[in-house]
């Protein structure tokens, strides 16, 4: 009786261990892909910087002339149909210096020596939607100028509203997914749901002013248009599979 007892205890802490103890499965792991993608549009604006500029003993005369010579530029500028939103100025900014002495008449018929100059300039800023007119725009404006004007800088960018980011953004997330798509296909796999994003970088490329305007920068005869202005957006993305 007490051996019939004894196994029935063993048998009851042999069951115990049975029921306490689980079984531990390997966790699957997640297959994925990561790839790289590229998005680059070109840039469809170009913003020129003009400046009228007068040098005179009497300031009078010099805020005259860059008077009348912007309003000249101004007139041109709606000639040629340009919004004047897009159209800025400075205003006339007056500012003197010292110089060579030279002896002039007065008001009054009197010689008399001057040596301290009045400085006025108005700079003009017009920006383009359209970079193919960036020339003939700066020749027509320098030209209805006449005189006391220069070319100051042309700046190639993307417009303040971010179309073109946008745009490159969508270019370089699908140049990933057909990259994936392509990869999962070659090895018997489906590309299924998006696991990251990662935008590494965006560049804004520009031309330098200074290479493209000419010695003269009242001369536009052998202007050279500027191209491959871009906005270019890189992105990495990483996919999980599915067979």
């Amino acid at each position: 009786m007490k051996r019939i007892r004894m196994y029935l205890a063993l048998g009851l802490i042999g069951l115990t261990g049975m029921t306490s103890c689980t079984i531990n499965k390997p966790q699957e792991t997640t297959r994925k892909i990561t790839v790289n993608g590229t998005g680059s549009v070109l840039v469809d604006q170009s913003v020129i910087t003009l400046e009228v500029r007068a040098r005179d003993f009497e300031k009078d005369n010099a805020v005259s002339l860059v008077t009348e010579v912007s309003e000249k530029i101004l007139n041109a500028a709606g000639i040629m149909k340009l919004d004047s939103n897009d159209i800025s100025e400075t205003g006339n900014q007056i500012s003197s210096e010292k110089g060579q002495t030279v002896w002039i008449k007065n008001s009054e018929g009197v010689w008399v020596s001057k040596d301290d100059y009045t400085i006025c300039s108005n700079q003009i800023k017009v920006t383009l939607k359209d970079i193919s007119r960036t020339k003939d725009v700066c020749d027509v404006l320098l030209k209805a100028a006449e005189k006391n004007t220069a070319i100051l800088s042309i700046d190639y960018k993307a417009s303040g509203n971010g179309t073109e980011l946008r745009q490159a953004r969508n270019i370089a997330v699908q140049n990933a997914q057909d990259t994936a798509n392509f990869l999962a296909g070659a090895s018997g796999c489906k590309v299924d749901k998006v696991l990251e994003i990662v935008e590494n970088e965006t560049v804004y490329k520009t031309v330098s002013s200074k290479s493209i305007l000419p010695a003269n920068r009242n001369d536009f005869s052998d202007f050279v248009q500027a191209v491959n202005v871009s906005v270019q957006s890189n992105v990495t993305i990483t996919y999980s599979l599915m067979d």
